[in-house]
């Protein structure tokens, strides 16, 4: 396995450097100009990755941090209570995952049409996106109001199918500001501020944990909720969160001409939405197919008893901590190359791969040491069970292994969101997480075919299976389309000098 890791990165780097023939004259002169005007590892552009990325970073954590709350305050009622929310958690969390990463495109777009000097559009695209969000809304209320119903047909315990549909009830309140304060989000990013993306999640982060307390144990008059009550407090900080980043874009100077735009009411342009739709749509088919790849695995593992899925559930936590490095690099990634792609600058599109996989497979070696170095410290955060730890022990090994594959699998796709071409990540993703690693992920799991089961140790096994493919696929598939761009810049420059 420590031999394949290498192997990718070594692929995506040399499909980066290496010079390309089929190009023609002009294709050479933009190669080696690129060559000359940047440095192999360009520390400039380092600078601007990381600051790009740290806020990023941070606005993850703190949504994560988020969940960590509500999980520890919803245990506090009881045992039932935290059960019923984590099952209602459960439904939400990929709904409105599918939803957030489909309006993700547009923030690379906002980058693009900077790029290109187009800065005009900006309050035209973000208007459409706002039209296309509420749609969302809607649709995404639909399919929670129908699949709440469905909480009865997976367990008899009767409490926690009411706290659970109880859960998603509230949560639905706070779903059309979750989608538009996504879109305003992506305007925040596209101009490369994700300052304000931190302080609003930050901000979201403080007024979680007495909504939470308020609306679990009905503190300060309001009545006591149990487990529901932190869907409720979820919704409320959805529209906390909203009227947050609306206060930083009124008073942005920045933003103010496109506020103009933003503020006329007008009916939308149905081809900015469609194009919105186009680009965004396998970005959600992508999350949607890789949240449910994981949390089919616990799934799988239900037949082991508690002891194996709390151990799964607490290296899955781990997990999702750490990819938090790597997702904010993969954004920071996408809005830089935006950027170069509107200016048809292949230098940085090229410095940008090069420095970029660089750095994103150096923090995963520095997520692997830790992870191994630390994970018992890690585990005693969540348990005290020996028998329990035990298991969580071995697979927080196996959740290091990972991490490198999983780093460039995320750059790699901010890379491609931020050329526009989104279609090949949700194929891919579809591909690697369902046609192979569910498959393995049930054949180690649940039979001997292969070797006597490993337990949970055989999901983790699918994981890295399925992540190392990814990085493959995704690598060579952005060899193809940086190609393609180079062909077609230099195309456009033979014409304009002819």
């Amino acid at each position: 396995m420590f031999r394949i890791v290498p192997a990718v990165l070594c692929t995506a780097m040399c499909r980066c450097a290496v010079f390309d023939r089929s190009m023609g004259e002009e294709g050479v002169v933009l190669r080696r100009g690129a060559m000359k005007a940047r440095p192999w590892f360009d520390v400039r552009e380092l600078r601007q990755l990381l600051r790009l990325a740290v806020p990023l970073l941070v606005a993850n954590l703190a949504q994560v941090g988020m969940g960590v709350v509500d999980t520890i305050v919803a245990g506090k009622a009881g045992t039932v209570e935290m059960a019923g929310a984590a099952l209602g958690c459960s439904l939400v969390i990929p709904v409105l995952f599918a939803g957030s990463g489909l309006l993700s495109i547009l923030g690379p777009m906002v980058s693009r049409l900077r790029g290109e000097g187009r800065e005009g559009r900006v309050g035209l695209l973000i208007r459409d996106g706002l039209y296309f969000s509420l749609g969302l809304a809607a649709a995404a209320l639909v399919v929670l109001s129908a699949a709440r119903g469905a909480f009865g047909l997976l367990s008899d315990d009767r409490d926690m199918v009411r706290i659970a549909s109880d859960y998603v009830t509230a949560v639905m309140w706070g779903v059309p500001a979750f989608m538009v304060y996504c879109v305003f989000k992506s305007l925040f990013e596209g101009f490369e501020l994700t300052n304000a993306v931190m302080a609003v999640s930050l901000g979201g982060l403080l007024c979680n944990i007495p909504a939470d307390l308020a609306f679990v144990f009905g503190w300060w008059g309001l009545p006591r909720l149990g487990g529901a009550g932190c869907g409720a407090a979820t919704a409320l900080i959805y529209w906390v969160q909203l009227g947050l980043i609306l206060v930083l874009l009124a008073s942005s100077r920045r933003m103010k001409r496109h506020c103009v735009r933003l503020s006329a009411v007008r009916p939308p342009s149905w081809s900015g939405v469609l194009s919105i739709f186009k680009l965004g749509f396998p970005l959600g088919v992508s999350v949607l197919c890789e949240v449910t790849f994981f949390s089919a695995a616990s799934f799988v593992l239900a037949c082991f008893g508690s002891v194996v899925v709390g151990a799964q559930q607490v290296s899955i936590n781990v997990s999702s901590v750490c990819f938090s490095l790597p997702l904010s690099l993969g954004v920071a990634a996408s809005l830089r190359m935006a950027w170069y792609v509107g200016r048809r600058d292949g230098e940085g599109v090229d410095a940008l791969a090069r420095t970029g996989l660089c750095t994103t497979v150096a923090f995963s070696f520095l997520l692997m040491a830790v992870i191994i170095l630390f994970r018992t410290r890690f585990i005693a955060c969540y348990t005290e069970d020996p028998a329990l730890a035990a298991i969580a022990e071995g697979l927080l090994v196996l959740c290091a292994v990972y991490q490198c594959p999983d780093s460039i699998q995320s750059f790699l796709g901010g890379a491609l969101r931020g050329m526009h071409d989104t279609a090949v990540i949700s194929r891919v993703n579809i591909f690697t997480y369902w046609c192979v690693g569910f498959p393995l992920c049930l054949m180690l799991v649940r039979t001997n075919w292969v070797t006597e089961s490993p337990g949970a140790a055989g999901a983790w096994v699918s994981f890295i299976a399925a992540l190392l493919l990814t990085a493959v696929l995704l690598s060579l598939r952005y060899a193809k389309t940086r190609r393609k761009l180079f062909a077609e810049w230099a195309g456009r420059k033979k014409k304009a000098s002819s």
